[in-house]
C-alpha cells in the first residue's frame, strides 16, 4: 500500500476532513490533496505529527505494508509539541482565520490589529472632520438660486452616522488587538 492511499485510508478512518488534516499539520488543504493523490509527498518533518494525528507510526505509515494497522486517533491533542507550546489553549477557540494569523506573528499580530483598528479610527475622525467643514455654514433652503430643501442636513446626518461607525468599529478593533498583543506576550514570559 502507498503512502497516499495510507494517508487517505487512515485520515477518513480518524474522521478529519482534508481541511483538519491540515489544520493539525500547519499546512494548507491544498498540500493534503496533494498528498492523497500522489501528486506530492509530505516534507519529513510533518510525518510524525502526522502519524500521531492518524493514530499510526512514522514506521507503519512509511512501510509498504498493507492497511493490518488500525488506525485510532490518540485521545490527546495531536499538534506537534513545538506548536502547542507557541499558543496559550484559549487561543484555539479563536476564528480560524485569526488563529493561523496568531499562529504566524505572535502576540505582533495584535499589535498588527491595533494599528489596523486605529487607522479606521482615524478614517472615521477624518471624515466627521470634514463632514462638519463641509456641510457647515451651508443653509437649508435658497443658496444661489438653488433650493435645497433639507439635502444639507440628510447628507451631513449621513456622515455623522458613518464616521460614528467607522469610530466605533475602529476604536473596537484597537482595543481587542491591544488586549490580544498583551495576552500572548504575558503568555509568553510566563512560559519561557
Amino acid at each position: 500500500m502507498k503512502l497516499n492511499e495510507k494517508i487517505i485510508l487512515c485520515r477518513k478512518r480518524a474522521g478529519l476532513s482534508q481541511i483538519d488534516l491540515a489544520d493539525l499539520l500547519g499546512v494548507s488543504r491544498q498540500s493534503v490533496s496533494k498528498w492523497e493523490t500522489g501528486e506530492a509527498n509530505p516534507d519529513v518533518t510533518k510525518i510524525a505529527p502526522m502519524a500521531k494525528a492518524l493514530g499510526v507510526t512514522a514506521d507503519w505509515l512509511l512501510s509498504e505494508e498493507g492497511p493490518a494497522q488500525e488506525a485510532k486517533p490518540e485521545p490527546t491533542d495531536p499538534r506537534p509539541t513545538a506548536e502547542m507550546a507557541a499558543c496559550p489553549e484559549w487561543v484555539e477557540r479563536l476564528p480560524k482565520s485569526v488563529l493561523r494569523l496568531v499562529k504566524k506573528y505572535g502576540w505582533i499580530f495584535g499589535l498588527r490589529m491595533a494599528a489596523a483598528g486605529l487607522l479606521f479610527l482615524a478614517f472615521g475622525i477624518f471624515t466627521r472632520v470634514i463632514s462638519h467643514r463641509f456641510f457647515s455654514g451651508v443653509p437649508v433652503g435658497a443658496v444661489g438660486g438653488m433650493t435645497f430643501d433639507g439635502v444639507t442636513s440628510q447628507a451631513s446626518g449621513l456622515f455623522d452616522g458613518f464616521s460614528a461607525f467607522a469610530m466605533l468599529i475602529g476604536g473596537g478593533v484597537a482595543v481587542l488587538g491591544l488586549a490580544l498583543a498583551w495576552a500572548l506576550k504575558k503568555w509568553g514570559e510566563k512560559n519561557s
